[in-house]
């Protein structure tokens, strides 16, 4: 009886993951995203930037996942938990664009309206990753950074 019992156990273990896998593949922010640019955010003059707090991240990649987030420090983390939220432009960057000058700077980021935003509270602190168009953009010490999906193989 106990190699049924285990067998059943093994079995249901794989109908979860693969459940759970075409349910990530579902969600928009799911998988594996790549930063491709830093820029100085908006709200800080951009000289106050040097390039080497911009480019350590650049062509590192952040993949959202079950419980956790690979990437690098601070980004990846464990515990993570997800909610998807719509955030106007005032609410961006957790109020960084201003309250009069949001809407200009998100067109700018190429945001339309509210962005459709993932937000990741985990053992690292809370990241939003808000969308625009095919990326996502969010920000960090006063850098925004943009991330691309990657291609599944």
């Amino acid at each position: 009886m106990p190699s049924i019992i285990r067998a059943l156990f093994l079995l249901s273990g794989l109908v979860f993951f693969l459940a759970s896998g075409a349910e990530a593949q579902d969600e928009p922010f799911a998988g594996t995203w790549r930063i491709v640019s830093a820029s100085p955010a908006p709200w800080v003059n951009p000289n106050s930037i040097p390039d080497t707090q911009t480019e350590p991240f650049l062509g590192q990649e952040i993949a959202f996942l079950a419980g956790h987030v690979d990437g690098p420090a601070p980004f990846g983390c464990a515990g993570a938990t997800y909610e998807s939220v719509d955030i106007p432009p005032q609410g961006l960057f957790q109020g960084g664009l201003g309250s009069e000058t949001a809407e200009p700077l998100a067109l700018s980021l190429g945001i339309i309206g509210e962005a459709a935003t993932l937000q990741v509270t985990c053992d690292t602190g809370v990241f939003d990753y808000h969308s625009s168009g095919h990326a996502l953009l969010t920000a960090l010490d006063n850098v925004i950074y943009t991330l691309e999906r990657q291609e599944q193989p």
